[in-house]
């Protein structure tokens, strides 16, 4: 996997960390992972090949850290937190890293990642890095709707040159940094809370493959108070005995703070016909505040039905 794939995988990697995503997502992002790492131990085994991996193998090493920034503002620049830490590199490397920080209520959290290009001439054997949480995805970092009080560093991650992930936890982190936790101000719109969805109701409840748009569709009432629905999905299977499934997808242009949203999905001409089920349904809201349901018993009371129907 050349460099910008790596990076691409682990900023997806990145986005698993974050609150809110759903099990399909989290699903396909831990598939990101693995791919990641199967591809870094694939470099190594490439260099272990040509003889020129080490004879004797020590992964990296988190040794200390601290907080540089223990009070930041989200509304005075540059308003993220900073922190360093000092890694080990033993005599494997250190690939990449993602840190994580948890919000006060435990729902919610930022992770910032980077890839870490061998030094020239050569890897020190310690080396201290700085850098801030700072998410690379719109609205999940620390902004407009962060909820403030004191942000924990939860999670820091080691990706090593030979595929190894070496994790710190919050069981370990504190020995290591000086101080874990932040105290953040916001006197904008926090926002914390997730969406709410009601009145939900299936468009098609007969899909035809030869029709012009074979379109799924249905309409659900939203609400969010603060930063407005941002993405609505429903997850589907196809009928019983395929492998197949889709997911159907809404994100409003202006969020919604209050209405209607009409989740679509366009059925391939090779779909299966029979019947479908509604799997599970998802809605966000711009700060990245998400509920979910997958029983059949909620969605049934959502929707109305569970299924809709595919016909040639």
């Amino acid at each position: 996997m050349k460099p910008a794939a790596l990076a691409l995988a682990l900023g997806a990697v990145c986005l698993s960390l974050h609150a809110g995503a759903s099990p399909q997502q989290a699903a396909f992002l831990r598939q990101r992972a693995q791919a990641l790492t199967e591809a870094l131990r694939n470099q190594w085994a490439e260099r272990k090949a040509a003889g020129l991996a080490p004879a004797v193998v020590t992964e990296p090493s988190l040794v200390a850290g601290a907080i540089l920034t223990p009070n930041i503002d989200v509304g005075v620049a540059p308003g993220v937190p900073a922190l360093q830490m000092t890694v080990k590199s033993g005599t494997v490397g250190l690939n990449a890293f993602i840190a994580t920080m948890t919000s006060p209520d435990g729902l919610h959290s930022v992770s910032t990642s980077f890839l870490t290009p061998p030094a020239y001439p050569a890897e020190p054997a310690k080396q201290t890095i700085k850098f801030v949480i700072a998410s690379p995805f719109s609205n999940s970092g620390f902004g407009l709707y962060t909820l403030p009080g004191r942000w924990s560093l939860s999670n820091v991650t080691l990706f090593t040159r030979d595929g190894q992930i070496v994790d710190y936890g919050p069981g370990q982190l504190p020995a290591l940094f000086s101080s874990t936790t932040v105290n953040v101000t916001n006197n904008g719109t926090p926002d914390s809370a997730p969406p709410t969805a009601r009145k939900g109701v299936v468009l098609t409840p007969t899909v035809s493959l030869g029709a012009a748009a074979p379109v799924f569709a249905a309409r659900v009432y939203v609400k969010d108070d603060v930063s407005g629905v941002g993405s609505v999905n429903i997850g589907i299977s196809g009928p019983a005995g395929t492998n197949f499934s889709t997911g159907a997808y809404d994100q409003p242009l202006d969020p919604v703070t209050e209405g209607s949203v009409i989740p679509t999905a366009t059925l391939p001409a090779t779909s299966p016909v029979g019947t479908y089920t509604i799997t599970s349904f998802g809605v966000c809201d711009v700060a990245q505040n998400c509920s979910f349901v997958d029983s059949q018993a909620e969605i049934e009371a959502l929707f109305g039905t569970t299924t809709f129907t595919v016909t040639n």
